[in-house]
């Protein structure tokens, strides 16, 4: 389960907006071949929450989510559309700080779109200010993504 009471990522979320439809949350570069973009996520509500990255320029984007002892509990590569990932989970607790690693497989890069929100009982995804992903920067807890060490 993850830790609850971690702080311990950095300041400037930027929040889905839950009157708008589902905007980008965050865009980032994989500029060089393995590099890791990190995302601090923290989820206030309990629910069914949803995490899309969709690659473009070649980008063939891998996402994983770590809790915040490094232990990776969500991974995904080719689950959203062509070969975007897309990480689907539950949370039973609210409260959660989580961080989200982003890299292109084997090696790909290029720019990505990171959208994410609650799953409605109609199976859609909606804006939720629930989930919130702050600004990108160095995680500071261990962890792995394709073999890549997250320091």
């Amino acid at each position: 389960m993850p830790d609850t009471t971690s702080t311990q990522f950095p300041a400037g979320p930027i929040t889905a907006s839950p009157s708008s439809a589902l905007a980008a949350v965050a865009q980032g570069t994989i500029s060089a071949p393995y590099e890791i973009d990190r995302y601090p996520v923290f989820i206030s509500q309990p629910g069914h929450y949803q995490i899309s990255v969709n690659g473009t320029s070649g980008l063939d984007p891998t996402a994983a989510l770590f809790n915040s002892a490094g232990q990776n509990i969500a991974f995904d590569d080719d689950s959203g559309p062509g070969y975007n990932s897309l990480l689907d989970f539950t949370v039973g607790t609210g409260g959660i700080y989580l961080m989200l690693g982003v890299t292109g497989y084997d090696g790909s890069t290029g720019a990505y779109t990171i959208t994410g929100g609650t799953l409605t009982s109609t199976g859609t995804v909606a804006p939720s200010a629930d989930l919130t992903i702050g600004a990108p920067g160095p995680s500071t807890f261990g962890g792995s993504l394709l073999n890549q060490t997250i320091v």
